[in-house]
């Protein structure tokens, strides 16, 4: 199984519904966890709807709130964390992601950028959904040699840029 992590809002913009069409016409068996408050219960239904036209291979699971100190784990627990997101000015999910050493697959509407050239992960354009389901599949087919490498990636990129961004005052000062 190619374990699949969500954490978002249970919201449009958050792109959930895109990931599961995605995995529509994925072959490989999946196991998607889906953590995340749902704000829009119209669409969480029709999330529900998508998730139960999943083919056998995938299971997707919404999980019960996890409490922010075990997210890290959670993450860990998982072989890549997906937030097609429509929009996002940081993304601290993806961050906490990239951090713990996770390659992400993303869209391309957040600030991180070229991620596949730095084997850190990847940042799709949401209107070619194919990509995503491309995308799956070949991170299902990895071999844990090749896993490691795009985790060591993903544990890189995010290191480079704690190294070359103010990250590092910005959260002294939020936290001060």
């Amino acid at each position: 199984f190619l374990d699949i992590l969500f954490i978002g809002r249970i919201h449009p913009i958050k792109g959930l519904d895109i990931l599961l069409i995605a995995l529509k016409n994925v072959k490989q068996k999946i196991r998607l966890t889906i953590v995340g408050n749902p704000e829009d219960i119209a669409y969480r239904n029709l999330c529900k709807r998508l998730i139960s036209e999943l083919p056998k291979e995938i299971q997707a699971n919404f999980a019960n709130e996890v409490p922010h100190q075990t997210i890290n784990q959670l993450i860990k627990d998982h072989h890549i964390f997906c937030l097609p997101t429509k929009g996002e000015n940081f993304g601290h999910a993806i961050f906490e992601s990239l951090a713990v050493g996770r390659p992400v697959l993303i869209s391309d509407q957040t600030p991180w950028r070229n991620l596949k050239k730095y084997r850190a992960g990847w940042d799709l354009p949401l209107n070619e959904p194919a990509g995503f389901t491309q995308t799956i599949e070949e991170c299902a087919a990895m071999n844990a040699e090749q896993f490691n490498e795009w985790c060591r990636g993903a544990w890189q990129f995010c290191n480079n840029y704690i190294e070359t961004s103010d990250i590092r005052q910005q959260y002294l000062k939020l936290f001060s």
